[in-house]
């Protein structure tokens, strides 16, 4: 497993990068990310090249025993080439041009720029490409950050229509598809599509961040744009991956943003050799939850079903214009060996040194601005050597897989464009169901269906809103070959265009679920509703479905409101296997209770360990035995207690209960 860090010569006097590689170095890091905002040092003018203190750099990395991760710098053109083809700048949805002044201000569309971006990612790759400490590539950095996955400029624009085009080939196939016939909305041509920017409707009630889907426009509109920007941004960063491909042969990623929602990250991942993205549990804007982090980084293996990197681990206090928490003592450690617990194969800290100007002074890393190092030096020297004694374990081991939650961009922009309930939230719901399996120590897959149903015997669709008949049969396959599939509320209402479907909910899962939705009801104005089953009596406090029943089986009912007596959750025998169908929100409490009986019922094995909140449970496998990563996200020494035998990792002595530190973690396998 390889540690390394974040740095920023360009930042610093050539006269302090000797001390920062020993230093670096000393703390047993390997790996340092470089020149990925390096742009105006790289080229100070059009066609003029200055890589003559890159050369300089990498051979004091070399001095010191030290690779290296080039990045492209595309995410921050310089001041030049703004001044000479302003038309690279991106437009809002507004109408507003977003200028030069911070990062990222460029369109995905913009042919003009992609090849700038492209001929930078060259000159670096017929330079460097070839160098033997290089390891691997990063394009950009952070595609979408900022709002910008989405731009309205002129580009764009002709780029969607041309999209568009190629997907219907005939103007009547779109006005089908998407019902322009709504509003007199309906296209004479291509050319005459517009893109979702401002309009009349505004929503006062949405959130700025979801602005374009604010302005009431078509719901097949606004899936179709968000499917071309994806595909706009994977054609940027394939372009740049052909230059560089002509001259290196390294492996090439991008840094994604865990389950940042603007990108489809599953389509865009098929195309980095391999995946890595930033993790930062808290920050300026708050902080994550363990169970959070923990799915994030399971969404990041489940895009290739591989190991992964976090190309920029959280290291230090960090914000803009104020400052989020600073770890605790033994809390970088811990975000570092969840990191690998998880899967990742390669932890690299950001970033080495805080920096004394610009926008991120608050941003702290390793060293603070006056580059002594301490505590959080010390502590990941720590880690590096703690994470040494575990090398066979990541190495040899793999995640069982048996049991998988299906993550889906398209359904996530959906529901976000239209999301039901004010206390609605897709990814939300996804992490609810993702920690009541992992509370068991299944360590849950979080995937694309093709992922689940490959491997998975119990697999969950939460809020599976897009659906043909095409998935409802494959669906049907797996549950009649044996498997336990769970669907939930707001699944099966619309067809793969955005449209509502012409049938009873939940549609084309209705004979696997043996039943159908005969009312339902979302939770509003603080209402609620009581629920009663086999976890007890729980409240749901978002949505309801009322159930009407024909195979299926009620295993919980309404206990108040206008649906009380009926079926609120389902279970139908179909085959050798099992739809369960979930039609209300339940508390986590609630959901962890089932979650069991639906892993049992699944055959999958339970961890031996009682659940405790604070304590997060990752199993891996080698093939036969099992082994079960312990962490203790709390400040206070815990116990955690097994209910059969299992064995230290380090000492192979059999242990009944495990004693954890503060924010300590500790390996066990089944004796």
């Amino acid at each position: 497993m390889l540690f390394g860090v974040d740095y920023y010569p360009e930042h610093w006097p050539e006269t302090r990068w000797e001390e920062d590689c020993r230093l670096m170095s000393a703390a047993g890091l390997s790996l340092v990310r470089i020149l990925e905002f390096a742009w105006s040092r790289l080229e100070p003018e059009e066609g003029r090249y200055d890589f003559s203190w890159v050369e300089r750099f990498l051979n004091l990395l070399e001095q010191h025993g030290l690779q290296f991760v080039l990045g492209t710098p595309s995410a921050t053109p310089p001041k030049w080439l703004v001044d000479k083809d302003p038309s690279i700048l991106p437009i809002d949805e507004s109408g507003r041009t977003r200028g030069f002044g911070s990062r990222r201000h460029y369109c995905f569309s913009n042919s003009n720029y992609r090849e700038h971006a492209a001929r930078i990612a060259e000159e670096l790759a017929k330079r460097f490409g070839n160098h033997h400490l290089l390891v691997a590539w990063q394009t950009d950095n952070e595609f979408g950050c900022h709002n910008t996955a989405l731009s309205f400029t002129p580009e764009a624009h002709a780029g969607f229509i041309d999209w568009l085009k190629r997907k219907y080939q005939d103007i009547e196939a779109l006005n089908e598809a998407w019902g322009s016939v709504f509003w007199s909305q309906e296209y004479r041509s291509f050319d005459e599509v517009i893109l979702p920017s401002h309009t009349v409707a505004r929503d006062p009630g949405a959130s700025a961040p979801d602005s374009m889907v604010a302005q009431g426009h078509n719901p097949g509109l606004l899936l179709d744009f968000q499917r071309y920007s994806t595909d706009a941004i994977i054609a940027f960063h394939q372009a740049q991956v052909d230059a560089i491909r002509r001259h290196s042969d390294p492996p090439v990623t991008h840094n994604l943003m865990g389950d940042f929602p603007d990108i489809d990250y599953h389509r865009l991942g098929s195309h980095l050799d391999f995946v890595s993205w930033d993790n930062y549990p808290s920050f300026e804007w708050g902080r994550a939850p363990y169970n959070v982090v923990g799915f994030r980084h399971t969404l990041m293996r489940g895009l290739k079903r591989r190991p992964f990197w976090v190309m920029e681990q959280q290291s230090g206090p960090c914000g803009w214009r104020m400052l989020g928490d600073t770890p605790a003592p033994g809390e970088i450690g811990l975000w570092s060996l969840q990191a690998a617990a998880h899967g990742a194969r390669t932890i690299v800290y950001f970033r080495w040194r805080a920096c004394r100007t610009g926008t991120e002074q608050y941003w702290y890393g390793i060293l603070d601005h006056d580059g002594i190092p301490r505590r959080r030096y010390r502590e990941i020297a720590d880690t590096v050597e703690t994470a040494g004694t575990y090398e066979q374990l990541w190495e040899q081991t793999q995640f069982p897989e048996d049991v998988a939650v299906v993550h889906d961009y398209e359904h996530l922009w959906s529901h976000r464009f239209q999301p039901h309930n004010p206390g609605f939230s897709y990814t939300e719901l996804l992490q609810r169901y993702y920690t009541a399996l992992a509370t068991w120590g299944v360590s849950p897959a979080v995937t694309s269906l093709e992922g689940a149903l490959e491997s998975a015997r119990l697999v969950v669709l939460p809020a599976y809103s897009l659906v043909d008949s095409d998935t409802a049969a494959r669906i049907e396959r797996f549950v009649t070959a044996g498997g336990t599939v769970i669907v939930t509320y707001r699944s099966g209402i619309r067809d793969r265009n955005n449209a509502m479907l012409e049938e009873p909910i939940p549609g084309p899962f209705r004979r696997v679920a043996g039943l159908t939705v005969g009312e339902f009801d979302s939770l509003n104005f603080g209402r609620t509703t009581t629920v009663e089953g086999a976890f007890g009596q729980d409240r749901a406090a978002v949505w309801t479905d009322s159930l009407d029943l024909e195979s299926a089986e009620a295993a919980a009912w309404y206990g108040s409101g206008p649906f009380a007596g009926e079926p609120a959750i389902a279970v139908n025998q179909f085959g050798d296997g099992t739809c369960v169908y979930v039609g209300c929100d339940i508390s986590p409490e609630a959901l962890s209770t089932l979650a069991r009986g639906w892993i049992e019922s699944a055959g999958v094995q339970l961890s031996p360990f009682v659940p405790q909140s604070g304590i997060e449970i990752v199993r891996r496998t080698d093939g036969r035995l099992s082994y079960y990563v312990l962490m203790n996200h709390t400040g206070r020494a815990r116990l955690v207690e097994s209910t059969r035998p299992v064995q230290s990792y380090t000492t192979q002595q059999e242990v009944r209960r495990i004693r954890l530190d503060p924010y300590g973690t500790t390996v066990v396998r089944e004796s």
